[in-house]
């Protein structure tokens, strides 16, 4: 049994410049002891990259649990891609894995101290809203990650130094979100059964 974690550099573990540690994967590993958890995080990476390798990265593994976590760069103004093609990506991403495997999260939150030139508030909000609107179109789980990151009062430990990749306080604050929802995913699917 696998779950599979897909997304850019914070599913990645992009710690102090590392681009893969396993930050997230030993969190959700521990939490889920009886699936094997495979991180197909990719630093830099967005919606249009998930979309050209989900077939050959994700679909071919046939994992049980998918989360799919883009958002962070596809708002980024130097990669930026519209909202409507944002919201097309994830939706074939969705379709090809397989929406009954899928869990869906919003684009991080980021510190506009430092990124709200390139990766303004409004636009975040914005695509997390697609993002949301989307799961309640194909009847999917999103983890709104962008709303619970604003509501938390101790926000700025979140992240490292850059206001964008997330700090071992972050890292943790995203594996119990992840987990909270993968656990109800898996308790719908056997009253299912």
């Amino acid at each position: 049994m696998t779950i599979v974690l897909f997304g850019d550099s914070i599913t990645a573990g992009y710690v102090h410049g590392e681009g893969d540690t396993q930050a997230l994967t030993k969190r959700i590993a521990q939490a889920f002891q009886k699936y094997d958890v495979l991180n197909l995080g990719i630093p830099g990476d967005t919606s249009q990259g998930g979309r050209e390798r989900v077939y050959e990265q994700v679909v071919n593994v046939n994992p049980d649990y998918v989360f799919v976590f883009f958002g962070a760069n596809d708002v980024a103004e130097d990669k930026v891609q519209t909202k409507a093609i944002y919201r097309q990506n994830l939706q074939a991403i969705v379709e090809a894995i397989g929406k009954e495997k899928v869990i869906l999260l919003t684009g991080p939150y980021t510190n506009q101290k430092n990124h709200a030139q390139d990766r303004p508030e409004s636009r975040i909000k914005d695509y997390a809203q697609a993002v949301e609107s989307l799961g309640n179109q194909l009847s999917i789980p999103v983890v709104p990650i962008y709303k619970r990151m604003k509501q938390d009062q101790a926000v700025t430990a979140f992240f490292q130094a850059d206001g964008l990749h997330f700090s071992e306080i972050g890292y943790d604050f995203l594996a119990k979100q992840m987990i909270e929802a993968l656990e109800r995913k898996i308790g719908e699917n056997k009253e299912h059964e």
